[in-house]
């Protein structure tokens, strides 16, 4: 896919693959992910490290079955309050992204 100049999956069901356990989308200069990312309920490793994410949706917080989230160099400002509904995680990584505060839920992780 060197020569690949683009390629567009828009309206795809990539987001209904509800058995998905590991989803590993890291260095894909990614700005957004869609709202249907919540409905991957049995993920339980999600990586989406190095890539250009300013935000996450509201609905991140129903991927409860997640034991392994790494955000890591990206440029995410903040964290969905739902996030402190994800009480699996045992591994968050968000360093080396803008983060100005963390949303208190956090803390029920």
């Amino acid at each position: 896919m060197v020569k690949l100049k683009e390629l567009k999956l828009q309206e795809n069901k990539l987001c209904q693959l509800n058995k998905l356990e590991i989803l590993r989308l890291g260095k894909n200069n990614l700005q957004h992910l869609p709202n249907q990312i919540g409905n991957l309920v049995n993920l339980k490793e999600l990586i989406i490290a190095e890539n250009q994410l300013i935000d996450l949706p509201e609905s991140f917080g129903k991927l409860i079955g997640l034991k392994e989230l790494l955000l890591t160099k990206n440029r995410l400002s903040g964290l969905p309050q739902s996030i402190g509904e994800m009480s699996n995680v045992k591994i968050l990584d968000v360093s080396q992204n803008q983060l100005e505060s963390v949303p208190e839920s956090i803390q029920y992780m």
